[in-house]
């Protein structure tokens, strides 16, 4: 089998609609090929183009119509391809995290990198540059908790705030965000340290 087989084999093995980075086929042959043949891929419409060297493979849904990728999935296949941290904008995070009935108008996302702004499929995804120390690099839905928790500071957090977090994240994840006391603002650590002795959660 050709390199070009190859790499066209593995992309044909990505599920539709998840974006991914070109990068991630680097393995197969030197990166020009590898982006000629996604070249040639978009140009046929296999594969669309949904932010620098981040593609997608298109398709549709009887009931929803065309897969539009999710602005976070985009920004994961870029924190992939560039290694750069990226994390939800406190307001996004909080929202998510049931947390908060505030809702953006557009996607924003913290970036260790330069700020720019994407268009993915019509919509707006802002990248906002943010120092590093203040973002972690961990799972997408711990770095999420996190920075919702911070967000909402020390007047609007209780147990009951960190008993939604506890029920939406697994098991394993809030186990990960426990291990992050060290990084958390003091009161946020001391009251997560109360929460753990209250719930007898052994880390």
């Amino acid at each position: 089998m050709t390199q070009s087989k190859m790499i066209r084999a593995a992309i044909e093995l990505q599920a539709v609609g998840e974006p991914f980075p070109a990068n991630q086929f680097w393995h197969l042959a030197s990166p020009g090929n590898v982006r000629l043949v996604l070249k040639r891929m978009v140009e046929s419409g296999e594969l669309q183009r949904v932010a620098r060297g981040v593609y997608v493979r298109p398709g549709e849904s009887s009931i929803y119509g065309e897969y539009v990728p999710l602005g976070s999935d985009v920004v994961r296949a870029i924190s992939e391809k560039t290694g750069e941290t990226l994390a939800p904008h406190c307001a996004v995070a909080a929202n998510l995290m049931q947390l908060s009935t505030q809702e953006p108008l557009i996607e924003i996302f913290y970036t260790s990198g330069a700020s720019r702004t994407l268009k993915v499929k019509g919509q707006r995804v802002k990248l906002v540059h943010r120092n590093p120390k203040y973002l972690v690099k961990a799972k997408y839905e711990v770095s999420l908790a996190f920075i919702a928790l911070t967000f909402l500071g020390k007047n609007h957090i209780e147990f009951k705030q960190l008993d939604i977090v506890h029920r939406i994240l697994t098991k394993e994840d809030f186990l990960k965000l426990l291990k992050l006391v060290h990084k958390m603002p003091a009161w946020l650590a001391e009251k997560f340290n109360h929460y753990k002795r209250d719930r007898c959660i052994l880390t």
